[in-house]
């Protein structure tokens, strides 16, 4: 995944706005990862049909999708945070 590093400048959004706003996406994804984790494929849900494991990796694959977008905003706030401090 590539990181997203806006030109800082004057006539743009001030890094610390852009900051915040990827520590919002990343709580919004962080709660919507909590509300994956309850949809985590159980064998009761299988018993008589179904592809349990298959369904299993799939539902971890997702939820490693979205934490690897979670830690890209992280990344990104941070790099932000740095540009505020040094521009």
């Amino acid at each position: 995944m590539h990181q997203i590093k806006p030109h800082i400048h004057l006539n743009g959004n001030h890094p610390s706005v852009l900051a915040e706003n990827c520590g919002d996406a990343y709580r919004k994804l962080s709660d919507a990862l909590d509300a994956m984790g309850l949809l985590c494929p159980h064998g009761r849900d299988y018993q008589g049909g179904g592809d349990y494991e298959e369904d299993r990796r799939e539902h971890w694959r997702r939820m490693s999708q979205v934490q690897e977008l979670m830690d890209q905003y992280k990344l990104e706030a941070r790099w932000l945070q740095k540009e505020e401090r040094h521009g």
